[in-house]
């Protein structure tokens, strides 16, 4: 049963994600103290744009990670480029419930 229900929610991160056509750069939206995924599936080298579309500010952080981010006032945006392989968790410092999980594979 585990590895069905695996199997379902990884096909669904494929179907989400856009996997098969990925671009390089990719966008994601901040909206209603949320992220407008989840999860994300993302090549080694390609960009993430997250764009705040909400009427707060939010504040996009990666535990463990030398990648720099800073707070967004409403309309900012910031671009993250994914180099290394893995996975990552992003959150907002100001939000709590705010997360979402990168995964960085070829």
């Amino acid at each position: 049963m585990r590895r069905v229900r695996f199997g379902v929610v990884l096909g669904a991160l494929l179907l989400v994600s856009g996997h098969a056509g990925a671009a390089s750069d990719r966008r994601v939206e901040e909206k209603d103290k949320a992220f407008s995924v989840g999860s994300l599936f993302l090549r080694p080298g390609e960009r993430l744009t997250v764009t705040n579309n909400d009427d707060t500010t939010h504040s996009v952080f990666i535990p463990r990670s030398e990648l720099a981010v800073k707070s967004q006032k409403p309309g900012e945006s910031i671009s993250l480029q994914f180099s290394e392989r893995g996975f990552y968790e992003v959150r907002c410092n100001i939000h709590a419930s705010m997360k979402m999980l990168i995964v960085v594979k070829d």
